[in-house]
């Protein structure tokens, strides 16, 4: 989650143009799983953060685990 005092220096690209990023559920260019996570410097802990993606990847990618797929085309939850 970005931080309300950061939130003013992030927009969403959206059809038709920008909106503020507190807009995401009704800003979008399409609804489709994510193919990339995206994460913002903190503290300069970005290997850290590549690391852990990493390892997880590892531990619970494509062929690895049935039970629990870190990256899963699994219907949308959201109401």
């Amino acid at each position: 989650n970005l931080p309300e005092k950061d939130q003013e220096n992030y927009e969403l690209l959206c059809q038709g143009g920008r909106r503020p990023v507190n807009e995401y559920k009704n800003c979008h260019l399409a609804r489709v799983p994510s193919h990339a996570v995206v994460a913002r410097s903190v503290d300069g802990k970005e290997r850290l953060i590549w690391e852990l993606l990493n390892k997880a990847q590892e531990h619970f990618g494509i062929g690895t685990s049935e039970d629990f797929k870190l990256f899963s085309s699994a219907p949308d939850k959201d109401p």
